[in-house]
């Protein structure tokens, strides 16, 4: 394989963490950390919503592929007490490749302000865990995303870094927005 094949399988690869979408917004603070193929990814937004409402986008699982264009499937294999098991299937694009990223997530909860996870499966990625908190703040809800992955895949990281960075701002809008979305539609049913 040649240098020039190499990264573009790493460029599809990134890509499929997250797709890019909707440019950053000042409703995003994120910090990325990356070197070694190691990223630890920090982000936070608030919105007008209660934590119940912030809580039921974040936890569902079977429906994420509704409002993250990228996620090609989510699905809950098991719920076992607090613990809930989820296979999920991203299809990440740049420029004119394509790549599949796949995760078995062990997932725990702590309703209705926390829930962990960490993928037990291994494949595209040595290590994947992280972590949604929701709270209260002031008549909004703050949530934090928080990420530390290990890719399996050679990539400089130059670009790595600037490509997490846009997945990780896509998926917190995404996730915002979706949030807004049902706050709103649940006010006016």
């Amino acid at each position: 394989m040649t240098r020039k094949d190499v990264l573009g399988v790493w460029l599809a690869c990134a890509a499929a963490v997250c797709r890019a979408g909707p440019a950053a917004s000042q409703d995003v603070a994120l910090s990325v950390q990356d070197g070694n193929g190691v990223y630890r990814v920090e982000g936070s937004f608030s919105a007008a919503v209660s934590p119940a409402d912030a809580w039921s986008v974040l936890s569902d699982y079977d429906g994420i592929s509704s409002f993250i264009p990228s996620m090609k499937e989510s699905r809950v294999l098991e719920r076992r007490g607090g613990h809930v098991l989820v296979e999920q299937r991203a299809l990440g694009k740049f420029l004119f490749f394509t790549r599949t990223a796949r995760v078995l997530l062990l997932v725990r909860e702590n309703p209705p302000g926390m829930i962990a996870f960490e993928d037990i499966l291994h494949y595209d990625f040595e290590y994947y865990r992280g972590s949604w908190s929701v709270e209260r703040s002031g008549g909004d809800s703050r949530v934090v995303y928080r990420l530390e992955a290990k890719r399996k895949f050679p990539a400089p990281e130059f670009i790595a870094g600037r490509i997490m960075r846009r997945n990780a701002e896509d998926l917190l809008q995404e996730v915002r927005a979706e949030m807004l979305r049902r706050s709103r539609a649940k006010r006016l049913a």
